[in-house]
């Protein structure tokens, strides 16, 4: 789950495809909860969070889920721009593109939230396998000491 504060928008990405709406509605509520504890004396009420299931690559297995969730915060972490937190990927997710007066790139997933070949799943096919021989190094320097 991804959270962008300022556009009040919460994505779901899971690689088995789950849609978590009780997941959702708690982070809404956390959200939302956290909001009403800080706010200024006279804020007026604040827009909704909307939220969107975002199709992203999918795994083909029942083991792969913790190395999916670190290749997609590496590549969200690379996402990064100085107009903000993910400004070209999770804002395009939460308008219409007749809201939008320049159509960012990401446009063509925008309207679908498919992000299913937002990397081939090769790459964490091969993270998995560098992860493991990172844990069979660091066992076998922890063995020598």
């Amino acid at each position: 789950m991804v959270v962008d504060l300022g556009e009040r928008g919460i994505l779901t990405l899971d690689s088995l495809g789950g849609t978590h709406p009780a997941q959702v509605q708690l982070m809404k509520a956390f959200l939302e909860e956290e909001e009403h504890k800080a706010a200024e004396v006279g804020a007026g009420p604040r827009s909704p969070y909307k939220s969107r299931q975002v199709l992203v690559p999918k795994q083909s297995n029942g083991f792969d889920c913790g190395v999916f969730t670190l290749h997609f915060a590496e590549k969200f972490v690379s996402s990064f721009s100085s107009e903000g937190f993910l400004t070209q990927l999770v804002s395009p997710l939460l308008l219409n593109c007749e809201e939008q007066e320049i159509i960012p790139r990401f446009v063509c997933f925008q309207r679908s939230g498919n992000l299913s070949n937002w990397f081939p799943v090769k790459e964490v096919l091969e993270k998995r396998v560098a992860l493991g021989e990172l844990l069979d190094q660091l066992e076998a320097e922890w063995r020598q000491l």
